[in-house]
């Protein structure tokens, strides 16, 4: 699965798009394991993504969110789910 965070494929064409798809994941704060939920998130996204027969997943962006009290921070990933020319 494609992923970028550019609204577009240079040397691709985007043929339909998909559909916003939405994916998160959230973990105690610590520098070790936040990169571990950025990969869940991702993945569960490129797997949203594939059941939706896309391509590629363009204009992905990353957020978080930080529960001070708990110390869980929340991630979430989006992005436009697409089908390119073949």
């Amino acid at each position: 699965m494609i992923t970028t965070t550019t609204q577009t494929l240079q040397g691709r064409e985007i043929s339909e798009y998909l559909g916003v798809l939405y994916a998160f994941d959230s973990t105690q704060y610590s520098d070790r394991s936040a990169p571990n939920a950025i990969a869940r998130a991702m993945a569960q996204l490129e797997e949203l993504a594939a059941q939706r027969g896309a391509d590629a997943v363009v204009d992905v962006k990353h957020q978080y969110d930080r529960d001070e009290k708990s110390g869980t921070v929340y991630f979430v990933v989006r992005g436009t789910a697409v089908t390119l020319k073949k």
